[in-house]
């Protein structure tokens, strides 16, 4: 039995694995299937995917969802000039917590790369806090004429009088 080399989950997955740089069968939808640009037939095309699927490894997939996951939120928090367009802080949250969800099982699988996805995380979380609390403050000021209202305490975490809990600007994992 051949046995392939163990692979880092940290480089990636396998170069073929995932989609094929061979563009194969194309169903149109309509029952009509054709070969591909490089004329692989639909049984050809199930063969070398079947082979990926026995390459790639759901460590490898876990990993790779979770940087991605990581580069997806920062790009939704439009830190730098070219991303700033694209802010977008309830998917940058929806990320934090993607990754927040997979984080055990990164730690389990994938040993020195689990703390540099700690690290990010934790750098994406405070940017999401710093960025949500400066974009409520300008609604504040906006809504009280003022156009800087830095001055404003941070509220925390607090139950009113009804027993209903108030908004509280720190980011906290769900379930806390």
């Amino acid at each position: 039995m051949n046995e392939e080399p163990k692979r880092d989950p940290a480089d990636g997955p396998p170069e073929d694995a995932g989609a094929s740089n061979h563009e194969s069968e194309v169903d149109t939808g309509k029952g009509q299937a054709g070969p591909g640009p490089d004329g692989m037939s639909e049984e050809e095309f199930k063969k070398q995917l079947q082979e990926q699927m026995r390459r790639i490894s759901v460590e490898d997939v876990v990993l790779q969802t979770t940087v991605t996951l990581v580069n997806l939120g920062f790009h939704r928090l439009g830190l730098s000039e070219e991303t700033k367009g694209d802010r977008d802080l309830d998917q940058a949250k929806l990320a934090i917590d993607a990754i927040n969800s997979l984080m055990g099982l990164v730690e389990s699988s994938a040993g020195e790369q689990a703390q540099a996805l700690k690290d990010a995380l934790s750098q994406l979380q405070l940017n999401y806090v710093r960025l949500a609390d400066e974009e409520e403050n300008q609604e504040k000021g906006e809504k009280t004429g003022k156009s800087d209202d830095k001055t404003q305490p941070t509220e925390s975490k607090k139950t009113d009088e009804t027993g209903g809990s108030k908004k509280s600007k720190l980011w906290t994992p769900p379930g806390s």
